[in-house]
């Protein structure tokens, strides 16, 4: 998951993950408002299709009903442009159930991982057994650099136990100069995803 408020660099940051996608993998990129570089994709020959959720105007699907479709079409990669719904728990299960098992990556509004957990579980009604299948928390927002507010990611923590117990451990987090750095868990070793991704 992609986090941060509004304006903090969520759906550019997304945007960028997508072409690190292997050109092999199908992509099933769901918005209501297209922002993602759909397009830019397809023309560099990558296999990306757009689903367009309900919006008020043009063609569209409920947002439920467009990840349930975009599951049936089997393996490949599935990015929800923003998670704020009922369409979560439809996620999650997915998630859960490793039916898209390259890939699933979306933006949410929220500080941190342990706000994003408050808001999944809480408020989008996701139980905490399926929150805990998230890999990490990608938190962007805006810093002071030189005295300029840029965009910026500003940490990067993993999703670690499971259930109620999940917790969340820091891989990079911004240094005193606002500059991203990895932590010690990093360093030593102790990365749960780092080893999963290894393998």
């Amino acid at each position: 998951l992609v986090a941060g408020p509004r304006g903090a660099g969520k759906t550019t940051t997304l945007g960028a993950l997508l072409w690190e996608l292997p050109r092999s993998v199908r992509t099933v990129v769901i918005e209501d408002t297209p922002e993602l570089p759909v397009t830019d994709l397809q023309s560099d020959g990558r296999d990306v299709q757009p689903v367009r959720t309900a919006s008020g105007e043009g063609p569209s699907v409920d947002a439920s009903e467009a990840l349930r479709t975009a599951l049936r079409l089997g393996e490949g990669a599935l990015v929800v442009g923003e998670v704020r719904g009922a369409e979560a728990r439809v996620l999650y299960e997915a998630m859960r159930v490793g039916a898209s098992s390259d890939a699933v990556l979306g933006t949410i509004h929220g500080d941190g991982a342990r706000e994003i957990r408050e808001r999944v579980v809480e408020d989008l009604g996701v139980s905490a057994s399926s929150f805990a299948v998230t890999d990490c928390v990608v938190t962007c927002r805006r810093v002071a650099v030189d005295g300029a507010a840029r965009r910026r990611v500003a940490s990067i923590e993993e999703v670690v136990g499971e259930g109620a117990e999940a917790s969340f451990e820091a891989l990079f987090a911004l240094d005193d100069d606002g500059a991203l750095e990895p932590t010690d868990r990093l360093e030593r070793g102790e990365s749960e995803l780092l080893g999963t991704l290894a393998g």
